[in-house]
């Protein structure tokens, strides 16, 4: 339900806003948005820290224990976020000097103190909500991002309307206010000793989360540096109408790819919880999420593609080949990246993070040295190319050295039937491109011109259309007679039933 509630209330906020704003204007935003994530050093890892120490005090019925980590790890995190927003701001506004000019130079300078207002408070909800899913509050941490979504929506529209892109800042401060205050209170509630202020920190246990924090502020540091760094080059070899597209299609992604993360995130304080009991929990876990993750993960991510032409035209507006594009390039990468999902969450649930790390540090590399070359090369497409082989091959980097040191295997990397699954996938994408170059030979826009389906073209709504039912028409029959259909099917049916 909710990303369910986030996907729709994010295409009807983007159709929205992309009315008021226009692609230009909208691309200084997602510069600014990027520039002041690097505020999210400040979090020192401690976002994912929490997740399993609150899990493991849980576990062994310490409250004590599980209320100082989550006080000291908001203190820490609430005095340091605000620091590195002071001392960040000058380069930030260095970074959109060498990005951007004139009047977008100007906009995106005037708008930076409240979007790092907004990334401050969004550092402290991180705490809560990692410490709510810590405690296997999964529910009403998604109630809140419920809530999150549609009250967003609202603000932003209403904002922007009368403010302009300044309107979105300030709906975006405003929110985060308000999902700091629910989560706080709600994780109160079932942490009775909580205060509502934080305002104890203990040195003991900030020495026993940054231990373990220390690798996930490493891999904070190099997402931070790759997201600007990306839209910089993007900007620089390509258009800030390309920076928008990518924008867009990521978020779309990740809405599509919520489905999978967020199922399997679940599984976090559960890994740590087994391998207080040994590996062999562990393994199982991991095996059955993994075959579970490879035949969703094939699904949504055939079907995205599939309907990437008539999605961009319905949110958009237009045929725009140039979103079409980059999010094709897009899904390819994730899609990779996704099936090692199983793998990180393994590693972040047991304590092996030296795999994670390996893995960011070559998707940096990667995306560095592809990115500048293929842009050079390529201009804009060529950068989004060498952003998408980064994120590919660091997945299979983590995945593949989590395999080698488990009993899981090498020979387990393609799940049964996964091959098959795979090829029908690419088979049906085949189909509907080729489906969709045959009914643009045919021009049948001029022969459905007269049909009445509001501002969109007849014939652009077939054209788009068809790539999504020749994938469909290939693809269905092999997904629905997949056995993990039927497994997931059951267990959904037993949830309801108790």
């Amino acid at each position: 339900m909710q990303l369910l509630v986030s996907t729709i209330s994010l295409f009807v906020l983007y159709r929205v806003v992309l009315g008021i704003f226009g692609p230009r204007e909208f691309g200084v935003w997602s510069l600014v948005v990027a520039a002041t994530s690097v505020v999210g050093l400040s979090n020192m890892g401690l976002t994912g820290a929490i997740t399993k120490h609150v899990a493991d005090s849980k576990a062994a019925g310490n409250l004590h224990r599980l209320t100082g980590l989550i006080e000291t790890s908001v203190v820490s995190v609430g005095l340091f976020s605000m620091l590195l927003a002071l001392a960040g701001a000058p380069l930030m506004r260095l970074y959109f000097a060498a990005t951007l000019s004139g009047d977008a130079l100007r906009t995106a300078v005037a708008i930076l103190p409240i979007a790092l207002v907004a990334f401050c408070l969004s550092m402290i909800t991180a705490i809560y909500q990692s410490a709510l899913y810590g405690c296997h509050l999964i529910v009403q941490r998604n109630a809140i991002l419920i809530f999150e979504s549609i009250s967003f929506l609202a603000l932003s529209i209403g904002l922007a309307s009368r403010y302009g892109l300044f309107g979105m800042v300030y709906a975006r401060a405003a929110q985060n206010l308000i999902t700091l205050a629910l989560s706080a209170a709600i994780l109160k509630r079932h942490v009775p000793l909580l205060a509502w202020i934080p305002l104890r920190w203990k040195k003991i246990y900030f020495k026993e989360l940054i231990g373990y924090a220390l690798s996930f502020q490493f891999i904070a540091l190099l997402n931070m540096v790759m997201d600007p760094l990306t839209k910089g080059m993007l900007s620089r070899f390509g258009s800030l109408e390309m920076v928008t597209y990518f924008e867009m299609g990521s978020r779309l992604i990740g809405q599509v790819r919520g489905l999978v993360v967020n199922a399997n995130q679940v599984l976090v304080p559960t890994f740590a919880e087994m391998s207080r009991d040994g590996a062999t929990q562990v393994e199982t876990l991991f095996r059955k999420s993994y075959e579970v993750i490879f035949y969703v993960t094939v699904c949504l991510f055939g079907l995205l593609a599939a309907g990437l032409p008539l999605l961009g035209l319905v949110w958009l507006g237009v045929d725009q080949p140039i979103f079409v594009k980059i999010t094709s390039i897009l899904c390819a990468g994730w899609l990779v990246n996704t099936l090692t999902v199983p793998a990180y969450f393994a590693c972040l649930g047991t304590g092996d993070m030296r795999a994670v790390v390996r893995a960011h540090l070559a998707m940096s590399a990667l995306n560095l040295t592809l990115g500048y070359g293929f842009g050079k090369l390529w201009g804009g497409y060529g950068v989004v190319t060498g952003w998408t082989i980064a994120l590919g091959v660091g997945g299979l980097v983590m995945h593949i050295g989590y395999c080698v040191r488990s009993n899981f295997g090498l020979r387990s990397l393609v799940p049964p039937r996964g091959i098959s699954l795979v090829l029908f996938c690419g088979l049906g994408l085949f189909l509907g491109q080729f489906t969709t170059e045959w009914l643009r030979a045919l021009d049948p826009s001029s022969l459905l011109a007269y049909i009445p389906t509001g501002k969109l073209r007849a014939g652009d709504i077939m054209t788009s259309g068809a790539a999504l039912l020749g994938f469909v028409a290939i693809f269905l029959a092999p997904a629905l007679s997949h056995p993990i259909r039927g497994e997931i099917l059951r267990w959904v049916t037993r949830k309801r039933g108790t």
